[in-house]
């Protein structure tokens, strides 16, 4: 259930961030009415799922640790935790998030907002929307395995990892639900090649943070990748692996052939497909999120160190 709980939270807030970057970042503005109105029910529903699974979150961790419930009890775990304060903080960057989501993806608000405010206005406001979305990430960072190993390069990995992540799904999800894609060849055509620059960053950044938080959990090799965190891990590369394997097609043979003038439902079951296997990994995340860490208490090998450790393990005499 907790597994649960977590994926549903970086769902939701891929959901709520996505509408957003999709709106802002992605579709040349202002987006038609059609897909304006998905950009919003789907900010709404993430912001709903937040709220409600970050309460979730608190309830069952504290029914978990001592048995029960109650509402002093919750009240002192909100004001003198880490997570307690981590979950009202972002309760209060959802609504923040939210407000700014509604303004900015608006048709009306954005045409409005050419004339009256000017580019320096819009860029205030595009502005204010990433800082309070990487803050809302940076509360997951906080209470994450990452926190637990202390210092900063681990918690900037996982943020880094978590934002390139949410970068690239979240205008995905709203890609694949764009109404009459034959109809907006034009804003299709532009926003797949920024989506495709997107998810290449994403990519390279999503290795190698990656790759350095699994190294810096490598203390025991053996133990590593038979433990539930290490099969978790593993589960999620495969899900990555096959999303990666159908951006290269969308990438190289499914889009261009759309450019060209061809039919837009090869291309757009691919992106589906993307968009699902990259929702799988968010739920897979939960798992990993939840797992035990697969190494002691006390002090620990570097990463370069464990890296050695796992190329032995490899490789034995």
């Amino acid at each position: 259930m907790a597994a649960l709980v977590k994926g549903l939270l970086y769902l939701a807030s891929i959901l709520l961030l996505g509408a957003g970057v999709t709106g802002r970042f992605v579709l040349p503005a202002p987006p038609d009415a059609a897909l304006t109105r998905r950009l919003r029910w789907g900010a709404l529903a993430g912001a709903a799922v937040l709220m409600i699974a970050s309460a979730l979150d608190v309830l069952l961790t504290l029914q978990g640790i001592l048995g029960f419930v109650d509402a002093p009890l919750v009240q002192g775990y909100l004001a003198n935790t880490r997570h307690g304060r981590a979950v009202l903080v972002r309760l209060v960057l959802v609504v923040a998030v939210t407000l700014l989501t509604l303004r900015l993806t608006g048709r009306q608000a954005a045409d409005e907002g050419a004339v009256t405010r000017g580019k320096g206005a819009r860029l205030a406001t595009d502005c204010l929307l990433v800082l309070a979305g990487v803050a809302l990430l940076g509360t997951f960072s906080w209470t994450s395995h990452a926190a637990a190993m202390g210092g900063t390069p681990p918690l900037l990995a996982d943020l880094i990892h978590f934002a390139a992540a949410g970068a690239w799904a979240g205008p995905l999800v709203f890609l694949a639900l764009h109404p009459n894609w034959g109809e907006h060849r034009p804003a299709l055509t532009a926003a797949f090649g920024r989506v495709s620059r997107i998810g290449m960053a994403s990519v390279l950044a999503l290795f190698a943070t990656g790759t350095y938080t699994a190294l810096i959990h490598m203390q025991d090799p053996a133990r590593f990748v038979t433990s539930p965190y290490g099969l978790a891990l593993g589960a999620k590369l495969v899900a990555v692996l096959a999303i990666v394997t159908i951006a290269a097609l969308n990438r190289f043979v499914l889009l261009p052939r759309f450019l060209r003038g061809g039919a837009a439902a090869g291309l757009r079951r691919a992106i589906r497909w993307e968009a699902g296997l990259l929702v799988v990994v968010l739920l897979l995340t939960g798992a990993l999120t939840t797992s035990a860490l697969p190494h002691d208490a006390g002090p620990r090998p570097s990463a370069v160190e464990n890296l050695g450790s796992f190329l032995r393990f490899l490789t034995p005499p």
